[in-house]
């Protein structure tokens, strides 16, 4: 996967990824698509265009962790988040619902090319740089593969091997 870096700070909360006010009333995902870090990036909507990778620092993801913060993301076309950490809501909410959740240490700008090589569990920067992260377990790459869990159980029928 390819992409431009988008870059946030440290500690991005899940109210700040999407304001629970903003999906009240019963709004979809894709209403919430235009508001999402608002707070921490008011920029971000008309920068983002689908397939950016989104860069954060540490603690990504924490706070909050109703299951509509991924479901507005994904709406919006996000499809890999690379940070320092994550919380481990964020970050197991995310494999579960097809957000791939990057682990490593970055510094980059936003606009910077990116490639995360899934086989290779590296980061490829647009100046050849290359920042290794953690393998993600095989049970992991299989829903990871499949797009999530729920992906991975309505093609398996199971969610053993």
């Amino acid at each position: 996967m390819k992409g431009r870096a988008i870059v946030l700070g440290n500690n991005v909360s899940g109210d700040q990824i999407i304001s629970g006010g903003r999906l009240a009333g019963g709004k979809s995902e894709q209403e919430g698509v235009a508001y999402l870090f608002e707070s921490v990036r008011p920029d971000f909507a008309s920068l983002y265009k689908k397939g950016d990778i989104v860069v954060a620092g540490e603690n990504f993801g924490c706070g909050s962790s109703r299951e509509m913060i991924i479901q507005v993301m994904k709406a919006a076309g996000i499809e890999c988040v690379v940070a320092k950490s994550f919380a481990r809501q964020f970050y197991r909410a995310g494999i579960n619902n097809g957000i791939i959740p990057v682990e490593c240490n970055i510094e980059v700008s936003d606009g910077t090319e990116l490639e995360i090589d899934m086989a290779d569990n590296l980061v490829i920067l647009e100046n050849g740089e290359k920042i290794p992260f953690q393998p993600f377990p095989a049970q992991v790459q299989a829903l990871i593969k499949e797009g999530g869990i729920i992906n991975y159980y309505k093609n398996h029928q199971s969610l053993s091997k």
